[in-house]
């Protein structure tokens, strides 16, 4: 009996010592090579232990792996805690692994949270899976809009100033029309403004040089009167007579 006891307390150390090699190995290893690690780590912790001991080995992972392993060791824990009768903790960690699993590319884990709400779970609950599913497709969407680099036939160059860009467009065409008009211009075409000027010019110095003419006295005969003459001939003698 003292044999026995003495090799069942030499396997125990042994196994804790080869548990804490696992555990190390899983932060030594490459990061693609960490899943695996720790695979073979719960692997082995159940074989000596049992699976409830892996819990926190599972829970080391998920903070660990990057997001497409750690949505993978989420599904096998919460599968784990069904198995034991654990549904709300299976439900907390379906919950807390839904960060890692965009439902456009993930529609397997969704798969596996909707049966388990369907078998285990109730008309809450299922609608409340369904709320977190559009908040984390809503999520992914955003940064994807952001993450997205704009394209060459996206980009539209705007001006700093419309207006002024608008105003130098209107600018350039009045000084291509007033180009266009000098050169269309038509060398016989008659200008009425210049003739009016000329004619304008001719009268002034005509009516100057009327105005510079002396004025000549000539007698009329009497005969272009008639008796109009003879008749004002007669009251200028009367009017000398009573003078």
């Amino acid at each position: 009996a003292v044999v026995s006891t003495q090799s069942t307390g030499e396997d125990f150390g042994l196994k804790r010592h080869a548990m804490a090699v696992y555990n190390r190995a899983t932060q030594d290893v490459l990061k693609e090579e960490q899943a695996e690690m720790f695979q073979i780590y719960i692997n082995r912790a159940t074989a000596c232990f049992g699976v409830t001991h892996t819990r926190q080995i599972y829970e080391q992972a998920l903070e660990t792996l990057p997001d497409a392993d750690a949505r993978i060791f989420t599904q096998r824990f919460a599968e784990l805690e069904t198995k034991l009768g654990e549904i709300d903790r299976a439900r907390s960690i379906y919950i807390h692994g839904s960060q890692f699993a965009d439902p456009r590319h993930c529609s397997e884990y969704w798969k596996l949270w909707q049966g388990f709400e369907v078998s285990h779970g109730n008309e809450d609950t299922f609608r409340e899976m369904l709320r977190i599913k559009r908040s984390v497709r809503d999520k992914y969407s955003t940064q994807s809009s952001f993450n997205v680099p704009p394209t060459t036939e996206s980009v539209v160059a705007t001006p700093a100033d419309p207006m002024a860009a608008i105003q130098k467009d209107v600018q350039f065409v009045r000084g291509n029309n007033s180009g266009q008009s000098s050169v269309a211009q038509n060398p016989d075409e008659i200008n009425l403004d210049d003739d009016e000027d000329d004619d304008e010019e001719e009268d002034d110095e005509g009516e100057g040089e009327e105005g510079d003419e002396k004025i000549v006295k000539q007698c009329i005969p009497d005969e272009v009167f008639g008796g109009l003459a003879e008749q004002a001939n007669k009251d200028n003698d009367e009017d000398i007579i009573g003078a």
